[in-house]
């Protein structure tokens, strides 16, 4: 029976087969069908409208890898058309169609190859998915991993701003740390201006053109100065967000900036304190020279006890004297300034250096926090050439003799200050010459001793500097050993020097013996009273060397390997200085040996005048006018 058919009728066939047409017509994904070289023989209407393309311009005269980007073309190329051939099927292959009007709609493929019954690729079967929504979450994804990323990234650099500022030491230094910091990762010009006076710039030139972001440093309510940026045009310009950064930046850095300035303002405060209280006139005379250095400890801002000071006792008789209080701080430096007032009291009553010592026993007993100080004092009678010194605990002081090595003075030592009260044991003191041209150093322990070394290895670098700056001028001695043993970066205490040298008013003499090594001591010694006597570069260096020659010639040809000993002699007086070199060895005429007419006829080159005299040995004597450069 009719009713009992289950069989569509041929309306409802219709009906089904207009139903199919029109569910792959407009359906909600794009259809293809392509051969397998990608000639596309059939498309659906949603394709067409998505793209904009017809199916007159499509069919059998396009391939579907024509409709592509050229990123896209490579793609098929490289993946898509060899996966589809391997697997005979590719999922989700996301790429982008150039739509009929120019427009780029990211789209997403899914192909299936078709094959006949021997295997032989029939027909590639391809759905097309919109996925500008994806490619919208996409972009706001990778926007959202980009900010989180430029937040991960700015907070490593303010991280790093204020480590990096905060391990750096002095406020120049930190200036130019920013703008190292920024440059060339955040901009690739950057200018840091602090005050009128400090700038630091980092990176290439600045750019002619291209962006710029300026931002003030500021740091507990005032304007510090000002952190510039540029970037090349071609790097782009400064994105919204960076002015935020870049100010954050400067606010961490203004306030590192802040404390540094502040630092040094309290610490150069304390230096001016100390050395207001260790300022004092130096005694001038002819026949001595006095030189001084004062060091602050670098790791600190409070002012120290330590202190030098030099000063006449009476006509002809000059005291120095260098000291170290314990402990630091203000009740330190006032412990220090009233032990030097103290020093200068007593040593006006003529008590002798240990009987300014014993006399600081009893001060220090009313003045609880000089207890423990240590002192080295001296006092020098130039007219006789010679020193009375006492030591109470201090470093002993180092002596430096023309022709000799530095020797440490152990003489006139007793225990430091305070130590000796209801004690009946007495201070001492010592007594010895000082030859012309001897040196005297007396120096705090910040300058030998250090933590991490025994102070016998810092004693014995103080007397090989010592010896090897023999004949560095007095005024720069001090600085220069500091120097030598500290380098730029002191430790944690101050240190003092001072240097005494005794003049040669009548002129210069130096011994040495018949051996050339002492020739560098020799050269250093004439240097220094060459130039303590206003002989100028020219002049003291053709004399200095002169002189060299002519020793060095008695020493090899006159002693000849024997021993003995060269006299040196100078005198400056009328714009003209003499110089002489005696020795007692056996003279040998010219013909004997070439040699030492060689050695003359350079020392003739170098002076004005040159006699030669052989009387119980030989003595050269030479004369040299000084030139317009003399001082």
């Amino acid at each position: 029976m009719a009713g009992d058919d289950d069989s569509p009728g041929p309306l409802d066939a219709a009906l089904l087969q207009e139903s199919a047409e029109e569910l792959y017509e407009d359906a909600p994904c794009g259809y293809l069908s392509t051969l397998p070289d990608g000639t596309i023989v059939r498309l659906n209407r949603t394709f067409e409208q998505w793209t904009g393309h017809s199916r007159e311009a499509l069919l059998g005269s396009r391939r579907l890898q024509d409709l592509l980007t050229a990123g896209g073309r490579i793609y098929h190329e490289t993946h898509y058309a060899p996966l589809l051939q391997m697997q005979g099927r590719v999922r989700e292959i996301a790429v982008e169609i150039v739509c009929a009007d120019g427009r780029r709609l990211p789209v997403l493929l899914n192909s299936v190859l078709r094959r006949d019954a021997d295997g032989t690729a029939r027909v590639v079967r391809t759905t097309v998915f919109d996925a500008s929504d994806r490619r919208r979450y996409e972009r706001e994804l990778l926007a959202a991993r980009r900010r989180a990323e430029r937040l991960q990234a700015h907070t490593a650099l303010l991280a790093e701003t204020g480590r990096e500022l905060d391990e750096t030491p002095s406020l120049r230094e930190r200036v130019q740390r920013l703008a190292d910091l920024l440059a060339p990762g955040f901009a690739d010009h950057v200018t840091v201006v602090v005050g009128d006076d400090l700038a630091g710039q980092a990176g290439e030139a600045p750019p002619a053109g291209g962006a710029e972001l300026r931002v003030p440093l500021r740091a507990r309510g005032s304007v510090l100065g000002d952190l510039a940026l540029a970037r090349r045009a071609e790097r782009g310009g400064f994105e919204p967000g960076d002015a935020e950064v870049v100010q954050d930046v400067a606010d961490r850095a203004a306030l590192a900036l802040e404390n540094a300035r502040l630092y040094e303002q309290e610490r150069t405060v304390a230096r001016r304190l100390q050395e207001s209280m260790l300022a004092g006139e130096i005694p001038s005379d002819p026949r001595c020279a006095i030189g001084t250095h004062y060091a602050p400890a670098v790791d600190t801002l409070q002012v120290g006890g330590d202190w030098y000071d030099a000063f006449w006792v009476d006509a002809g008789r000059v005291a120095i004297v260098v000291g170290d209080v314990v402990g630091r701080g203000l009740d330190a430096a006032a412990a220090m300034g009233q032990l030097r007032s103290a020093v200068r009291a007593l040593a006006g009553a003529r008590l002798g250096p240990a009987g300014v010592l014993e006399h600081l026993d009893a001060f220090v007993e009313h003045t609880e926090v000089a207890r423990g100080a240590t002192v080295a004092y001296a006092e020098v009678e130039l007219a006789a050439g010679t020193m009375t010194f006492a030591c109470a605990g201090h470093p002993p002081p180092v002596l430096l003799e023309p022709g000799d090595a530095p020797r440490l003075l152990w003489g006139g030592r007793s225990t430091p200050l305070g130590a000796f009260a209801g004690s009946a044991a007495a201070r001492t003191q010592e007594e010895l010459a000082l030859p012309r041209g001897a040196r005297l150093l007396l120096y705090t322990d910040g300058l030998v001793e250090r933590r991490d070394q025994p102070i016998d290895d810092g004693i014995e670098r103080l007397m090989e500097a010592f010896d090897r700056r023999r004949g560095a001028p007095v005024t720069a001695l001090g600085e220069a050993l500091t120097v030598d043993l500290l380098g730029d970066r002191h430790g944690d205490d101050d240190v003092c020097l001072l240097c005494l040298a005794l003049g040669f008013p009548d002129g210069f003499e130096h011994t040495l013996p018949a051996d050339a090594r002492r020739l560098a001591a020799l050269r250093a010694d004439l240097r220094a009273w060459l130039e303590s006597s206003g002989v100028g570069d020219d002049d003291r260096e053709a004399l200095v060397l002169a002189c060299s020659e002519a020793a060095a010639n008695a020493i090899e040809h006159g002693y000849r390997g024997t021993s003995g000993e060269v006299l040196v002699v100078a005198a400056a007086a009328a714009g003209e200085v003499t110089l002489t070199v005696h020795d007692d060895g056996t003279w040998r005429a010219r013909g004997a040996s070439g040699a030492r007419g060689r050695g003359l006829a350079i020392v003739e080159h170098l002076v004005d005048e040159v006699t030669l005299e052989r009387h119980g040995g030989t003595t050269v004597t030479m004369r040299r006018r000084l030139r317009k450069d003399a001082a």
